[in-house]
């Protein structure tokens, strides 16, 4: 059976159109549109009618690809951070229905950590690390059990409040992470990883920047090795420049220039915070843990 699913995150609004059979997902086409829908966040805490527009082109226009890659049945449609947060979600589901006929799904923080987790894992115990654009989501798989939480810790939600204009200003940004309420949720997490530790798994976009960025000059960013020194080299290159000249770093894509540096910020302090000597980024994310899960509840009937 071939199903799509659109995910509305706090950056970006992807697609995912995939083969589901026997237990089993096999990905056949993506599609990903530019939102930046927490950027659309008022004062008041509500979503702009110029965000709310810019989703439903995004929405309309990967819906025409999904179904054009052949997917059957009604594609599903959720939401992540962004949507959690603002007041007027009600609106928005209605606005989203009315302009697309999809039917929104708000899904909380723990089950966007459980598809990410089982986005990555496949059973195997692994510390998945999924930065977004509002929120953070932390899932810690070991002895074949896991657990997940979500933080209000998002490379735009930053951007909105802390500009980073250079070094200094990334590491205090960095020090502030690690002394925030929400990374102090983390800390029981970090112990037991710390106790026992599993392989490191990155997905979302300041992941994969922060692997292509290191592998596209690995002469300067520890042979592209993905760990903690690689990681500062990294954030302290980025910090200090314009937007136009983030732009134009290889391996970085320009969309990604504005709150790329605020995402490393994050993924430095949890790196500290849970001791973590290296980690491998993969470019799947919480839409392949959603469409994995209807594969197996299908198998199950």
């Amino acid at each position: 059976m071939r199903r799509a699913a659109i995910a509305i995150g706090s950056n970006s609004t992807r697609m995912l159109c995939a083969d589901l059979q026997g237990g089993r997902m096999r990905p056949i086409c993506r599609g990903r549109e530019e939102t930046r829908l927490f950027m659309g966040l008022t004062q008041d805490g509500a979503l702009s009618q110029e965000a709310m527009d810019r989703v439903v082109s995004a929405v309309t226009a990967l819906k025409k690809q999904a179904e054009n890659a052949g997917a059957e049945g009604e594609i599903a449609l959720y939401a992540t951070s962004a949507a959690r947060d603002c007041t007027n979600a009600l609106y928005f589901q209605k606005y989203l229905e009315n302009e697309t006929g999809l039917t929104l799904s708000i899904i909380t923080g723990e089950e966007e950590a459980e598809l990410a987790y089982l986005a990555v894992s496949d059973g195997r115990d692994t510390l998945v690390i999924d930065i977004g654009g509002g929120s953070t989501e932390l899932t810690l798989g070991q002895c074949g059990a896991h657990e997940g939480i979500s933080l209000q810790l998002g490379a735009s939600r930053l951007l909105k409040r802390f500009p980073v204009k250079s070094a200094s200003d990334a590491e205090a940004l960095i020090a502030g992470i690690l002394a925030s309420p929400e990374m102090a949720r983390a800390k029981p997490l970090a112990l037991s990883f710390c106790s026992a530790p599993v392989p490191v798994r990155g997905i979302g976009g300041t992941m994969t920047a922060y692997r292509d960025i290191a592998a596209a000059d690995p002469s300067r960013f520890e042979g592209g090795v993905l760990n903690a020194k690689s990681l500062d080299t990294l954030i302290r290159f980025l910090a200090p420049m314009t937007l136009l000249q983030r732009s134009a770093v290889p391996g970085l894509p320009p969309a990604r220039a504005p709150h790329i540096v605020h995402g490393l910020c994050i993924l430095r302090a949890v790196f500290e915070t849970f001791r973590i000597e290296s980690m491998l980024a993969l470019g799947v994310n919480n839409l392949d843990g959603f469409l994995l899960r209807e594969a197996r509840a299908l198998n199950n009937r």
